[in-house]
């Protein structure tokens, strides 16, 4: 039996309507494209500011030819719009309101430099909304307490570099709900002990740096919590003998720097128990050959400095008796 030809109206109406879906795509496709571009075009029109693209969802799913056409001939707007920018370098660089509006409509950016960069509050405040963040450095930048307030809503933030910034104690509580941070720099801060109580619940960290902080003992007993720590940087604090006995369930710690602080013989028994550690830096300590005894069970140190403290190669070659791995005097 012959199938009734379909109505020519209907026909037309539905050619109608497949038009003016195809119309309707184009144009919600054209405003991001042409914002993307725009704000893409800002940044790189300084030439000191560097853009990491990676191809889009859309691109990597498509064939390997059809991506070589895309790249080779389609509208710079449409390439543009198919990569999505995951990092951005401006060191050095006097930001405005708008440059950073820009950079925060990069919603996909994992990785962002800003060393050494000046900005305004209102203006860091427009990166708030970069959940993809893994990693954010202002060291030497002129972020300050009420800017750090902005970060809290970054939970998926690996590292974080703040050296050499006008934060302090005040500032550091914003960072506390930053539960995944892996890797934090507070060094040359005006940080102090009460700033470090903010950062006992963030168990995932593996490098703390906080030398020539004000931190004190009483800023280690918080330090307790972060067991998965390898890296504990303390140069040139105020911590003596007292506060190492802290230190000493941190059995995960690789690398300890305690140069330049007031730790001698009596503080090295508190870390008779760090059997991973790998680098211990004594520089310009109080520590003796009677202290190096303290360290003979510590099978995995292979780099131990002792510059301008009490001990002598007579006490050095002793623990190497102990030590099969240790290496010969390094300055460090």
């Amino acid at each position: 039996m012959n199938q009734p030809e379909p109505n020519r109206k209907t026909v037309s109406r539905l050619k109608r309507g497949i038009g003016l879906s195809v119309v309707m795509l184009l144009t919600l496709l054209a405003v991001p494209v042409v914002q993307h571009s725009l704000t893409m075009r800002r940044l790189e029109s300084n030439t000191r500011i560097t853009i990491k693209t990676e191809p889009g969802t859309l691109l990597s799913s498509l064939p390997n030819t059809s991506v070589t056409w895309i790249e080779s001939y389609s509208w710079q707007g449409l390439r543009t719009l198919l990569h999505r920018a995951y990092e951005i370098d401006c060191p050095q660089q006097e930001l405005s309101d708008a440059d950073m509006a820009a950079i925060g409509r990069l919603k996909n950016l994992r990785m962002i430099f800003l060393s050494q960069a000046t900005f305004s509050e209102e203006g860091f405040s427009q990166l708030a909304d970069l959940r993809n963040l893994r990693g954010l450095f202002l060291e030497k930048s002129n972020i300050s307490d009420s800017g750090l307030v902005h970060l809290k809503g970054y939970e998926e933030l690996k590292i974080l570099r703040l050296r050499s910034t006008n934060i302090g104690d005040h500032g550091i509580q914003h960072l506390k709900n930053l539960r995944q941070l892996e890797y934090l720099v507070l060094s040359d801060t005006s940080l102090s002990d009460d700033g470090l109580m903010h950062l006992k619940g963030l168990v995932n960290l593996n490098h703390l740096d906080l030398q020539r902080t004000q931190v004190t003992d009483r800023g280690l007993i918080p330090l307790q919590n972060l067991t998965q720590l390898t890296q504990l940087i303390l140069t040139g604090t105020q911590v003596t003998d007292d506060g190492m006995i802290y230190l000493a369930d941190l059995k995960n710690l690789k690398e300890l720097r305690l140069s330049n602080t007031e730790v001698s013989d009596q503080g090295l028994r508190h870390l008779q128990g760090l059997t991973s550690l790998e680098v211990l830096s004594l520089k310009n300590t109080r520590v003796s050959d009677a202290g190096l005894v303290s360290l003979k069970n510590l099978k995995s140190l292979r780099f131990l400095v002792l510059e301008n403290t009490q001990t002598t190669t007579t006490g050095f070659e002793q623990l190497m008796t102990f030590l099969p791995n240790l290496q010969p005097p390094v300055e460090k």
